[in-house]
């Protein structure tokens, strides 16, 4: 069998669905403390629609320290494909997100590497309703390598909530993702993560977006190591 093959086993084993519903189970007592949810709209809001020029702007917290330590900005550059370039304080290029429609990735640079999706990845259910959700599985590559590594979520829509960020408060759809997949890097065995949004119709993106995740490092005493726990928070925006 060789590399390729064994980045490409079949992804719905049993076994990987109990470890990630067990590993929801110890995740930072932030993400489940209880939020007041907001009665639903009357009508459902439109999915969203984009227009060339929109930017986005947010200042990036470790949470593990509580700190500001950057800032990221999106900016819509392209309608046919979709394309958001993003940039750092200085104005730097920081990758860009490729779009097959608003709501459905197909390049997502917002973890430690680019990661290629072989079909679309959403980030938000087909209906932006609480209890609204899908199961995707698809695979994914990294830039300059060959190997197919699977990617499987959970998306539901948890409810609506007054979020207050640096741009001011909005009633945004919390939705979480729950994401069991491989990793490039072979040492990190098991690994899960959780990504959680809160879209706001008026803004045409998230207004706040936070994830972590963790795996196991192998050796004789396996240990449970951890990712990064990153949210971004809106500071401003323009709609085009």
């Amino acid at each position: 069998m060789d590399a390729t093959e064994r980045g490409s086993r079949d992804p719905l084993r049993p076994d990987r669905r109990r470890l990630l519903l067990a590993g929801l189970a110890v995740l930072p007592a932030a993400c489940a403390t209880p939020v007041p949810m907001l009665p639903p709209p009357a009508v459902a809001p439109p999915l969203p629609q984009v227009k060339l020029g929109q930017r986005w702007r947010y200042e990036t917290v470790d949470l593990y320290r509580g700190e500001v330590v950057g800032e990221l900005r999106a900016q819509v550059t392209s309608l046919d494909p979709l394309v958001v370039a993003l940039a750092d304080a200085r104005g730097a290029p920081a990758g860009e997100e490729r779009w097959a429609r608003p709501w459905d990735v197909l390049v997502e640079p917002a973890y430690d590497l680019p990661q290629h999706f072989e079909t679309p990845v959403p980030l938000l259910p087909d209906r932006l309703e609480p209890g609204a959700g899908r199961d995707d599985a698809t695979w994914y590559r990294i830039p300059d390598s060959s190997f197919r590594l699977y990617w499987r979520q959970r998306l539901r829509a948890i409810g609506w909530e007054r979020v207050r960020v640096p741009a001011g408060e909005f009633v945004a759809l919390r939705v979480q993702r729950y994401i069991d997949f491989r990793h490039w890097d072979t040492w990190r065995e098991q690994p899960w993560r959780i990504d959680t949004l809160w879209h706001a119709p008026e803004v045409g993106r998230w207004v706040q977006r936070e994830w972590t995740g963790e795996y196991r490092w192998p050796g004789r005493r396996p240990v449970t190591a951890y990712e990064d726990r990153i949210r971004w928070r809106l500071v401003e925006w323009a709609a085009g």
